[in-house]
């Protein structure tokens, strides 16, 4: 009798999974009216970042620990149908995912695809879970995304100074800077001392943290700030006014 239940309850799950990875298999040709949607989200981690590709009209915003950013881009046809092979190569509509209830702050990604009047969608973020089996084939669709939103980044990215004041970093003194989510990571304890450092950053608002300690236990100052970079500023200087560290805009010279 145990082996019977136990044997129902596999039939039972398996056509759970089974219905919902049954999805309608995706068309043949690039559909122009494709919008794709990714959003990533870091559950109880302050971060997060939503991707909207069309080919009328394309954006990321990202949200860095208070810092918002949002930036627009502009893909071709031949960018999108690329894309667009990559949810069919990786069978996207048969994706299968199920869900876990009593999930709690649990980050993660979720995926949308719409074209002629519908929409298929799939989530590994708070308690959904994509199943394991289908997890690679996830996973290379989200990477297809970013990839072709990084490469559009890379190209908006400027070069931004980041001048270091002697006060920072004395005989005893540890100084640690970080730009968004560990986009640039600096300490002044293994990268050895500098007085200045040169950024690929994205004009708006960026999230900047910094901290000086001793280089016994114990922080002096720790601080995340949003600070918002405009196309006028070359860079920003920190310095250590024996209270808290502080920082001026370095403006871009004309002359």
């Amino acid at each position: 009798m145990e082996m019977k239940k136990y044997f129902r309850a596999f039939i039972l799950m398996a056509g759970i999974l089974s219905l919902q990875s049954c999805g309608e298999k995706m068309q043949d040709e690039y559909p122009k009216d494709m919008v794709v949607r990714y959003s990533e989200n870091g559950g109880m981690a302050p971060y997060g970042k939503t991707i909207f590709l069309s080919i009328d009209s394309s954006y990321v915003e990202f949200f860095n620990a208070g810092a918002r950013n949002k930036v627009y881009m502009k893909f071709s046809e031949t960018d999108l149908k690329s894309l667009y092979e990559q949810f069919k190569k990786n069978n996207f509509s048969q994706i299968s995912t199920y869900t876990e209830e009593g999930i709690m702050d649990r980050g993660g990604t979720t995926v949308s695809i719409k074209y002629g009047g519908k929409e298929i969608e799939k989530s590994n973020s708070g308690i959904s879970f994509v199943d394991e089996s289908y997890l690679k084939y996830y996973r290379e669709v989200e990477s297809a995304i970013n990839r072709l939103v990084d490469s559009f980044l890379q190209r908006m990215k400027r070069n931004f100074k980041i001048e270091l004041d002697t006060s920072l970093i004395g005989e005893n003194r540890q100084f640690q800077f970080k730009l968004n989510r560990d986009e640039y990571v600096y300490n002044s304890e293994s990268d050895g001392k500098r007085d200045s450092i040169v950024l690929g950053v994205l004009d708006g608002e960026n999230s900047f943290y910094i901290s000086l300690g001793e280089a016994k236990p114990g922080n002096l100052y720790s601080e995340r700030v949003p600070i918002m970079i405009d196309p006028l500023m070359a860079g920003l200087r920190f310095y250590y006014d024996s209270s808290d560290i502080k920082w001026d805009k370095i403006e871009l010279n004309f002359n």
